[in-house]
């Protein structure tokens, strides 16, 4: 019921999106359930004819096990009922019954003055069901008396007489000798296990057809679904890039617009401190340049992106402390949440006195790391334990930070990329771009490997700080 309801919400949202969609899933949905229903009329027909056929070849193999001789001994009527060939005859029909355990009789029988009547019935060593010897079979068909004339084997039913509902396997019994037909014998299956065994196709046809059908709809559903994202996805990339490009513009205008004031701002501030001031106006004086310098400081590092986008930004190397500044920038992103980290240098826990040099630029390296940190937090489990890494070698410093998530992938490929980022992603796609572009500035090299058993790995190798 789960699967038809998933269907079901499936083809109302197909209606939704597109008419021209609801007719081709309506024109396959039928032709679907036509081409199932094509497939089980013809597995069940081959199946009755596999068992019409199998029942067929039991009955002629047990007409060629008899021993003829031991037949021409019976008589046809209650006389041998005193004669042990008798019991031997249905004792033997009693073994070959067990070839089959769906077979309930087993007879043979003869005609005489143009009427059916058994020789033999077999049904159980002692069962009071039984046909005498001679007993006229009245509802026998016209299959059955015309096989005494053309000696052809033949299945028929189900067909109803006083013992029940049966399937009948007839086949003649020849006398070697001279070809002259003997009797006949036949084998009866009740109805409701014939109906059983055929059942059994219509079950593998029905199936085989709701495994095609799901896979069919399946794949016409991943394919719509695969069509539809991929539209929704470039079209939200449009409007990102579309908001992007009024961002810039509105970013080039404030920052430029902003120096001049923010130049005045701290100009005028210079000039207060060479006036009397008690310890309250210093104090906020302290706070208005302060606050100025920061500003600045922003305006500046959105000029400095700017500039390493576009190749014209040039580095003036920095001597940059990384322990100190991971640990700040780790505290910074990791406050507010439940999600902690794990800092060694060489693999060994870090301590807070410890110092590590790289040829970089400050602003640049804070940037960077706090944007890595910010993604590993938000892709992080609850209260999962971040990894972060120094090593330091010969010529250069490696900067390692594992979470356990994998990174989505169909993003993994193009994970350092502008605007690249997962379907259900809530990102821009801006925090990687920009690492990278900061990693490229101060000429360091970062990387990401990412799987479903061992989470990320980001790594960022610099320039080691030589006096």
């Amino acid at each position: 019921m789960g699967c038809l309801a998933a269907v079901f919400r499936e083809g109302c949202d197909l209606f939704a999106i597109n008419r021209k969609s609801v007719l081709v899933f309506t024109a396959m949905v039928l032709s679907l359930l036509l081409f199932s229903s094509l497939l089980t009329r013809a597995l069940v027909f081959y199946g009755e004819d596999k068992e019409r056929d199998h029942l067929l070849q039991l009955t002629r193999l047990a007409a060629a096990s008899l021993d003829i001789n031991a037949l021409r001994a019976l008589k046809g009527n209650e006389s041998d009922l005193h004669n042990p060939v008798f019991f031997e005859i249905k004792s033997r029909l009693l073994h070959l019954k067990t070839v089959d355990p769906s077979i309930e009789y087993i007879y043979l029988m003869g005609r005489r003055n143009g009427r059916v009547f058994f020789y033999v019935d077999a049904d159980s060593e002692n069962s009071q069901d039984d046909a005498f010897p001679g007993e006229v079979y009245t509802e026998a068909s016209a299959a059955l008396s015309g096989i005494f004339e053309n000696g052809e084997a033949f299945v028929e039913g189900p067909m109803k007489d006083k013992w029940g509902m049966w399937v009948s396997g007839i086949a003649p019994v020849f006398d070697p000798q001279g070809g002259e037909l003997l009797m006949v014998i036949g084998m009866d299956i009740e109805a409701t296990d014939w109906s059983r065994r055929v059942n059994v196709y219509r079950s593998f046809a029905m199936i085989i057809c709701t495994l095609f059908i799901v896979l069919v709809l399946g794949f016409y559903f991943y394919s719509f679904h695969i069509q539809r994202a991929r539209f929704l996805l470039q079209k939200e990339i449009d409007e990102r890039i579309k908001l992007e490009k009024q961002k810039q513009l509105v970013e080039n205008l404030i920052r430029h617009d902003i120096r001049n004031p923010l130049n005045g701002v701290m100009g005028f501030a210079q000039m207060l401190k060479n006036d009397e001031l008690n310890d309250q106006q210093k104090h906020y004086l302290r706070q208005i340049e302060a606050s100025a310098h920061k500003i600045m400081h922003l305006v500046n590092h959105h000029l400095d992106l700017d500039r390493i986008e576009h190749g014209d930004f040039e580095l003036v190397p920095e001597r940059v402390e990384l322990v100190s500044m991971i640990l700040s920038v780790a505290e910074e992103q990791t406050v507010d949440c439940d999600v902690s980290f794990d800092l060694k240098l060489n693999a060994l826990p870090v301590d807070k006195t410890q110092a590590v040099y790289i040829k970089g630029m400050d602003t640049l390296c804070y940037s960077m790391l706090a944007n890595l940190l910010s993604n590993a937090v938000n892709a992080a489990e609850q209260k999962e334990v971040l990894q972060i890494s120094i090593d330091e070698k010969q010529a250069h410093v490696l900067v390692s930070l594992k979470n356990r998530q994998p990174v989505p992938v169909d993003i993994r490929s193009q994970f350092f990329e502008k605007y690249k980022t997962s379907s259900h992603g809530a990102g821009y796609g801006l925090g990687t771009y920009s690492a990278w572009l900061m990693a490229k500035a101060m000429h360091a090299e970062i990387a990401m490997h990412s799987d479903d058993e061992s989470g990320t790995e980001i790594t960022v190798r610099f320039k080691r700080w030589v006096e």
